[in-house]
């Protein structure tokens, strides 16, 4: 099939039989010869002026092999190329979904400065995509960036923003108490983990924390500290 359409000169299926054979050796995790078919389907794409949303796809393929094989920095430049061509493409969900991979990816290298654009970038595209997950998600990736650049009273607006769109998560609120003990709101953090406390009480390890906020706040109060 491969050969009908090169001799034919059929440039796009040659695009996508190349594309389907990587994918089915990545599904038997033969990444290596994945990633072969995966850039001559790019190669051929780039070459023929294809769609810029089959581009990101193929580059998205691409960057996950990398990743399989422990490639990091050939991931993060296959996911650049994603997002470059998802971009162009004007394809706002894909362009959120890259943008917050490539910012944890960042976050996770310990690349602040990436992190934070890539974090704006994706709150921008999923606020005009109405991608409620991904800016769910988002918000949260960015309260974590700007927490480890010490903006801690930023990261807790975020990580409001965040609760806002998960409310009754217990997790992510018992995350926002911690948030808000690094930032000295002693009194919200009290507050926050009696409302935790309302409807679960099996979180007994927030009591020491309530304890210390008692202590610590600015009007401290020694005898609810002693209580938690």
């Amino acid at each position: 099939l491969l050969d009908k359409y090169t001799a034919a000169g059929d440039h796009k299926n040659e695009a996508l039989v190349y594309n389907n054979t990587g994918y089915l050796k990545f599904r038997l995790k033969d990444y290596q010869n994945a990633t072969v078919d995966f850039y001559a389907a790019a190669r051929i794409s780039e070459e023929y002026g294809h769609n810029p949303g089959f581009l990101s796809d193929i580059f998205s393929n691409i960057a996950i092999c990398h990743q399989a094989l422990g490639q990091q920095q050939a991931m993060i430049e296959n996911f650049r190329k994603a997002l470059d061509y998802a971009t162009e493409s004007k394809d706002l969900r894909k362009k959120a979904w890259l943008s917050h991979l490539l910012a944890v990816i960042n976050l996770n290298k310990g690349d602040n400065y990436h992190a934070e654009l890539y974090c704006q970038d994706c709150i921008e595209a999923a606020k005009k995509s109405s991608e409620t997950e991904i800016l769910q998600s988002c918000y949260q990736t960015y309260s974590e960036v700007l927490e480890k650049g010490n903006d801690f009273v930023k990261a807790l607006e975020y990580y409001e923003k965040y609760l806002d769109l998960t409310q009754g998560n217990i997790p992510a609120k018992i995350s926002y108490v911690r948030s808000l003990y690094f930032a000295g709101e002693y009194d919200e953090v009290i507050k926050n983990i009696e409302d935790i406390f309302a409807v679960d009480k099996s979180k007994a390890y927030l009591n020491r924390l309530a304890g210390y906020s008692a202590y610590e706040k600015k009007n401290a109060d020694y005898n609810k500290a002693l209580q938690y």
